[in-house]
């Protein structure tokens, strides 16, 4: 009797035991799955402070090429397919990789690909390039191999002379902005651009003309007379550039989107909304970009 009785208890502790293992194995898993790597969204000081270790990965994801920032590694112009870089990236997974692109959403999209290939220390430069650049940072064109037009330009009065430059589609254009006589701003917001001039100060400004707009506006003085996108549509429909479906799409697609950034800034959310809300929009500013920008090159 005393014989069964230990038998049962030590069925009964090896029960237990088992219970106690899978228990743990439960509450590894979930661990795990509560912790998983996520990227780390960091400022412009922080990550010019990170970049300046050798040891960091740097990957500029935006598309089309406007620029770098200096130690970039990698040009991932395929950005949404971060594994075909595979052999590119650092072969350690703990290796820190720092990504940025013009506003932050490209790369954004790169780094969560990272995670999922199993890199645990990612880094997003919040704001992307547009926030460098507004904490008086500089951009490179390293990986650049268009023409260069550079121009000088005077600002006087709130004018500007000269007040009308050309330029070729996917030209880096460079202004040389200098105010001789009281403060002035410039801003260029299609291009990230926002700078305050002081009395005798100069401004060098830089960017990649790459919009669709641009390309014919010497042909079309009315494409530039306004600077709002509606308007911007219309003049270029006016123009015979675009046809009366094709700017409906874009005015209808710009408002929505519009409207939307505006409900999530003025209620302090996160600029992200379910795909299904905006479903049908990209649709139709990629076919236009398909129809017209994709064949300006050989224009």
């Amino acid at each position: 009797m005393i014989f069964l009785l230990q038998i049962r208890f030590k069925m009964k502790n090896k029960t237990i035991f088992q219970f106690i293992i899978i228990a743990g194995l439960i509450l590894v898993l979930l661990f795990i799955l509560i912790h998983k790597n996520e990227t780390s969204l960091i400022d412009s000081n922080e990550f010019e402070n990170l970049i300046q270790n050798e040891n960091v990965f740097v990957i500029n994801t935006h598309t089309p090429y406007t620029g770098e920032i200096t130690g970039t590694d990698l040009i991932a112009e395929d950005w949404e397919n971060m594994v075909n870089y595979i052999d590119e990236l650092p072969e350690d997974k703990s290796a820190p990789i720092a990504v940025y692109c013009r506003s932050g959403r490209m790369a954004g999209i790169s780094a969560e690909q990272l995670i999922d290939m199993g890199y645990t220390n990612v880094y997003n430069l919040e704001g992307g390039m547009n926030a460098w650049k507004n904490t008086g940072r500089s951009l490179t064109f390293d990986n650049y191999d268009g023409s260069v037009k550079e121009f000088d330009i005077i600002a006087s009065s709130w004018e500007f002379n000269p007040d009308l430059i050309e330029v070729d589609l996917g030209d880096r254009v460079i202004l040389h902005v200098e105010s001789i006589d009281t403060f002035h701003g410039i801003g260029l917001i299609d291009f990230g651009i926002n700078a305050q001039l002081s009395p005798g100060e100069i401004v060098d400004i830089e960017f990649i003309a790459q919009f669709f707009a641009l390309y014919d506006t010497p042909k079309y003085a009315q494409i530039s007379f306004y600077t709002d996108n509606i308007r911007i549509f219309e003049s270029m429909e006016t123009a015979g550039l675009l046809s009366i479906d094709e700017t409906s799409d874009l005015i209808n697609s710009y408002c929505y989107y519009r409207d939307l950034a505006y409900h999530c800034y003025f209620n302090s959310l996160p600029a992200i909304v379910e795909y299904e809300r905006v479903a049908g929009y990209p649709e139709k500013v990629l076919a236009v970009w398909d129809k017209y920008l994709l064949n300006t090159s050989n224009s």
